[in-house]
């Protein structure tokens, strides 16, 4: 079963619809539960499916730019300044999603818009650091210290060209 655009919780079945086992014989029914990072087994947890690999459309193809980025990339340009109306434009997705508009935008808006758009797109790191939240806590994690924005350069990369520094920090 699913919730949602992409994501799979409850009792999993085979293409013939019988009943999908996970460890021990047990029924694999994934749950929205997840206690912690570890010691979990294999039914905790939803799972993403946004692109389903037996779906035609996008059988041997694979993602690279959507159209709802672009679009969130105007509606925040717009929201800072750049013309046009960031609640029309958020709200034009929303409306394809099937989601309540929103009567205006803020830039939590925005991050909070693109972190459900983009779930599965590998945008949010990125997003987080440009909005100044990367390094706050959330969920499992805890606030860190700024220079983690930056990644540290590897050691063979600095020892192979005398021109590099190490990034503050590390």
């Amino acid at each position: 079963s699913q919730i949602g655009f992409g994501m799979l919780v409850g009792q999993q079945y085979g293409i013939d619809g019988s009943k999908l086992q996970a460890e021990a014989g047990k029924d694999l029914s994934f749950t929205k539960e997840l206690p912690g990072l570890l010691g979990n087994g294999q039914s905790t947890g939803v799972r993403v499916i946004k692109y389903h690999p037996t779906n035609g459309s996008f059988t041997g193809h694979k993602i690279v730019f959507r159209y709802a980025d672009a679009h969130l990339m105007k509606a925040e340009a717009a929201l800072n300044g750049g013309g046009g109306d960031a609640t029309e434009l958020v709200n034009e997705l929303r409306t394809i999603r099937k989601a309540s508009p929103l009567s205006s935008v803020t830039s939590e808006d925005i991050i909070d818009e693109r972190g459900r758009e983009l779930y599965s797109e590998f945008w949010r790191r990125n997003d987080l650091i440009r909005f100044g939240k990367f390094t706050e806590a959330w969920g499992y994690k805890d606030a860190s210290e700024d220079y983690r924005t930056l990644y540290p350069i590897p050691a063979s990369a600095i020892i192979s060209n005398p021109n590099l520094t190490q990034n503050e920090g590390y």
